[in-house]
């Protein structure tokens, strides 16, 4: 028997890696049509941010002095973001996250065909394209605004490694 007629299983890490993409994806979409919804209208943040002053002053009086100081420098970390925030850049995360996410979607259903074009590349460009996404949450956004797209990242890193070193036999014959 030639090695051509011989099927190819699928192993349980590719598709491992191929559900997790799709959640991934649907999960990181939602989250970016939520990020686009809230940056819509920019003219009520500087309200919002009056607004988490107060209730934090508020609530100061049932704190230790160590709790008061850490919660006003969380607030007036996340107040200075909502009134000096660049809808530019939540624009761009956007773009970036959006493309991460349909590549990644796209690649998920290719990896679970063992696809080379729409599994392995597509997995490789949604890397990027997420990767892209953290770096300019890091460069242009507050600490406190890193998480989501560092994790979206960081697991856009371990994918496209395991993609591009791991299953890269199976994806490519």
């Amino acid at each position: 028997m030639n090695e051509a007629t011989v099927p190819v299983k699928r192993s349980g890490g590719l598709t491992a890696v191929a559900i997790l993409n799709l959640v991934f994806a649907v999960l990181g979409m939602l989250g970016g049509a939520a990020l686009y919804g809230m940056n819509k209208d920019t003219d009520q943040h500087a309200e919002q941010a009056d607004q988490l002053e107060r209730i934090s002053e508020r609530q100061r009086a049932d704190m230790t002095p160590a709790e008061a100081q850490i919660n006003e420098n969380l607030v007036k970390g996340m107040a200075d973001q909502m009134r000096n925030h660049s809808p530019a850049v939540f624009r761009w995360m956007f773009a970036a996250g959006l493309s991460g996410g349909l590549l990644l979607f796209a690649s998920g259903i290719g990896l679970l065909g063992m696809k080379r074009v729409t599994g392995f590349h597509a997995a490789l460009a949604a890397a990027v394209a997420l990767i892209a996404c953290g770096v300019i949450a890091v460069l242009r956004l507050g600490f406190l605004f890193w998480g989501i797209p560092m994790l979206g990242a960081v697991y856009a890193i371990v994918m496209g490694l395991l993609v591009l070193f791991v299953f890269r036999p199976v994806l490519t014959r």
